[in-house]
């Protein structure tokens, strides 16, 4: 999907999120010089996998996460409840466990 197929992709689910353009990050140190309009859910989010690439983890910790729309020019912000319920429409299991 394209930038553009996933924002009107979370349009048409009714899912609120914001947009903001940058320049393309490489690195969390890179993205400190990048203004994000929630500064107080910034976190690392983690995506891992096992080595069969047939499990996938997010490891996250806010109320809102920012993910990179398959481009690492901008950065989405939505709601962490709404992205894990388009993980489980896409037929995949979420469990959550609190640290």
């Amino acid at each position: 999907m394209t930038k553009q197929e996933i924002y009107d992709f979370l349009t048409a689910k009714n899912i609120e999120y914001e947009i903001t353009g940058h320049k393309a990050v490489f690195s969390m140190d890179e993205i400190c010089d990048v203004v994000l309009p929630h500064p107080e859910c910034d976190a690392k989010n983690l995506f891992v996998r096992d080595d069969k690439k047939r499990e996938y983890f997010l490891i996250t910790e806010p109320e809102l996460i920012g993910i990179h729309p398959n481009e690492n020019t901008a950065t989405v912000c939505l709601k962490t409840a709404d992205l894990l319920n388009l993980i489980k429409e896409n037929g995949n299991a979420v469990e959550l466990t609190c640290f």
